[in-house]
């Protein structure tokens, strides 16, 4: 059943890969409003947390909170379009992590083990390397969100 549902994930988001592409794209263009490539980013970050299993008001504040994108502030566009380049490379690597793990429960079922350990699936989010590092005062925060 686990297997089933990380198979189902990785198929949906194969089905989601171009609309991160296409609202990363919507961030990185300096000739929109803040306020539109702002909405971008949030969109992007909306296809990214189910994937890493975190909360979206966490994974929003860790790149608010490190890169510090306003509108009241004189680079908030220098800003957005380095925490998309951080997201972009993070959701890169956990996607490459998913891979391997994938090629790992192929060779594991040819041996007829047809699910994964719980050590197994939990290891793909324990450890988990951010870019943006998720800092106490947030991972406190995580906890007390609904």
């Amino acid at each position: 059943m686990i297997l089933i549902r990380l198979t189902t994930n990785l198929e949906h988001h194969n089905v989601d890969m171009s609309s991160f592409h296409t609202h990363a794209r919507i961030v990185r263009r300096s000739d929109l409003p803040f306020h539109y490539r702002r909405s971008a980013f949030r969109s992007c970050i909306q296809l990214y947390h189910w994937l890493i299993k975190q909360k979206f008001q966490t994974t929003y504040l860790r790149y608010s909170k490190h890169f510090g994108f306003d509108e009241s502030t004189g680079n908030c566009n220098e800003s957005l379009n380095r925490a998309m380049d951080a997201l972009e490379t993070e959701r890169n690597l956990f996607l490459e992590k998913l891979r391997l793990f994938d090629k790992k429960r192929i060779r594991e079922k040819i041996g007829g083990r047809r699910l994964p350990s719980k050590i197994a699936v939990d290891s793909l989010y324990k450890d988990m390397k951010f870019i943006v590092p998720l800092k106490e005062d947030e991972s406190a925060t995580e906890k007390n969100l609904p």
